[in-house]
């Protein structure tokens, strides 16, 4: 009996490092690591089943048996954790945490039963047919391991039921859930012979040992040390982008190898650890509160967080940095693109403005040069419409009719007010004495004449705006507030704004130059005759605001007078 029973447990010594090894060489899982424990507590418990038959004395045989327990008090629960594991049943932390702790506890206990009578009130050593037997009467704490021994198999079998009765194919098929069943009954019959019939041999380590490789046929034949678990840890670690996974409570539950080295810190823990003291960086991913792309390594990383859901509920959410570096590069490249473009618009349409400016004003010349006026009254009337109309603008003066466009299109229209002119004979236009009622008569048609020129010519340089303005400069500069003016007699806020300022810029430069039929006023004179017309000839406003910028005025004619005819002069608004 001795020679069978020290054979035996020398079988199972040798059998379980095999195992230990044979379980190693699979592909690493949450499987494997379990049935690795699972080899190793085979393990120890045969070591102490052998050391049990080699004691000589009650000390030796109390040491076997706390390394045979060593080994032995674990495995029950991690049978069940494989069964868990294998039919996909997860069980929450807490539970695992607290059974985790009263597991400790028990042990304890155990590994020192000869220190108190909790586990065994009585223990001695006898010798039967050559093989040293332990005589022990049991205390409370074996009690309550047996019990949780009998907990771990009704499970077991619970869950081999649920599983039949719903045909679950998906996890596991019926054949193996009877082959798994069986892995778990033996270890526990075994057991209850032990206790309850007492052999003279210990039938547990030999039904362990069976379950043992019950479990490592599953695994070998069935391939349920999860190959897809071990493809999608694959996967996961090797996705292009960052990702970070947390439970439904945001607990962290893992990050793939480029969400370590973007994050160093989520490399220092382990699962089951609230996100907020792993990382406040992923945290806020989480929690909606980061957006903004981070750096690492001269890469951009754009934050998105997803919610994990399974049968319509959430079971997690998962944050990744999202690899946008191509993207944004492309973006910028895009915006220097755009902006060298807006340039190259800017400085192109500035260059047509000024080359449209210059034709208009050249334009005009024609015009005023055939009635022995110069360039510079183009130059001083647009000089004075642009500054009477900084100063209605500054006043908010006319806010429904007057802004900076109407401004700028106002004082480009300036130079094209006498155009019509360029349609009158010569032998009216530059006549040196006073005219006739009907030469004055088709003088006044130079405003008409402008408009209809202005309409055929000026469409295709400037938009409708520019034109409309241009337009009502050219026709009405010559009505008068009072009504009494040409061509149509328009009277107060009829006449047009453009047309209002245009008249007091053109009177006056007129009244301060000398032409071929008169001789020049002074300046006072002049500012005096603009004042006195207020309300009958021009605009009341208009002219208090040409009043109350006389000086600038007064330079602006001094400044234009000094230039030689090829000289600029602008005022910008």
């Amino acid at each position: 009996m001795y020679q069978v029973a020290n054979s035996f447990v020398t079988i199972a010594v040798i059998v379980s490092l095999v195992l230990i090894i044979a379980i190693s060489l699979q592909k690493p899982s949450l499987q494997q690591k379990v049935m690795q424990t699972l080899a190793f507590c085979i393990l120890l418990m045969s070591c102490g089943y052998y050391l049990s038959l080699h004691a000589d004395s009650l000390q030796t045989a109390i040491s076997a048996l706390k390394l045979r327990y060593l080994g032995m008090a674990p495995l029950y629960a991690l049978f069940v954790g494989i069964y868990l594991i294998i039919c996909k049943i997860k069980v929450k932390k807490k539970y695992v945490m607290m059974f985790l702790a009263y597991k400790i506890i028990c042990m304890l206990l155990i590994l020192t039963f000869d220190q108190h009578s909790l586990y065994y009130k009585n223990i001695s050593l006898k010798m039967e047919k050559g093989i040293p037997i332990l005589v022990r009467s049991y205390g409370i704490v074996h009690s309550i391991y047996t019990i949780e021994m009998l907990l771990c198999f009704i499970v077991t079998i619970v869950i081999t039921i649920k599983h039949y009765r719903h045909g679950s194919k998906k996890v596991i098929e019926r054949t193996k859930m009877f082959i798994l069943l069986a892995a778990t009954i033996i270890p526990f019959i075994s057991y209850c012979v032990h206790l309850f019939a007492n052999p003279p041999l210990d039938p547990t380590p030999l039904g362990i040992l069976i379950s043992s490789f019950i479990f490592f046929f599953l695994v070998l034949r069935y391939n349920l040390c999860n190959v897809k678990d071990a493809a999608r840890n694959y996967v996961f670690e090797s996705l292009y982008n960052a990702h970070v996974v947390v439970d439904e409570n945001y607990m962290f539950e893992e990050a793939n190898t480029l969400a370590q080295k973007i994050l160093p810190e989520l490399s220092q823990v382990s699962s089951g650890k609230k996100i907020d003291e792993v990382s406040q960086t992923v945290a806020d991913i989480f929690y909606r509160r980061r957006t903004k792309i981070l750096e690492h390594d001269q890469r951009l990383y754009q934050p998105i967080c997803q919610i994990l859901k399974s049968n319509n509920q959430v079971k997690g959410y998962m944050a990744s940095l999202i690899d946008v570096t191509d993207q944004q590069t492309y973006l910028r490249l895009l915006e220097n693109y755009q902006k060298d473009l807006e340039r190259d618009v800017v400085k192109q349409k500035s260059q047509i403005e000024k080359m449209q400016q210059q034709i208009i004003i050249s334009f005009a010349n024609i015009a005023e040069n055939r009635d022995g006026t110069t360039g510079k009254h183009i130059k001083r009337t647009s000089a004075y419409v642009q500054l009477i109309t900084r100063e209605l603008l500054r006043i908010h003066a006319y806010p429904e009719v007057l802004d900076n466009k109407y401004a700028e299109f106002t004082y480009l229209s300036a130079p094209l007010h006498d155009i019509g002119k360029v349609m009158i004979p010569d032998g009216i236009l530059c006549k040196p004495g006073r005219l006739t009622m009907e030469e004055f008569e088709v003088i006044k048609t130079h405003t008409t004449l402008g408009g209809k020129i202005l309409e055929e010519t000026l469409a295709a340089i400037e938009g409708d705006s520019y034109l409309e303005v241009a337009n009502q400069v050219a026709v009405y500069h010559h009505e008068r507030w009072d009504g009494t003016g040409y061509p149509k007699g328009l009277s107060n806020v009829d006449i047009p704004l453009c047309a209002r300022i245009m008249a007091v810029a053109d009177v006056f430069d007129a009244l301060v130059s000398e032409r071929p039929y008169k001789k020049s006023y002074s300046m006072e004179a002049a500012f005096q005759i603009i004042s006195s017309s207020r309300g009958t000839h021009f605009d009341p406003i208009v002219v208090d605001a040409f009043l109350s910028i006389r000086s600038q005025i007064e330079t602006a004619y001094e400044n234009i007078n000094e230039l030689t005819d090829e000289q600029d002069f602008t005022i910008v608004l």
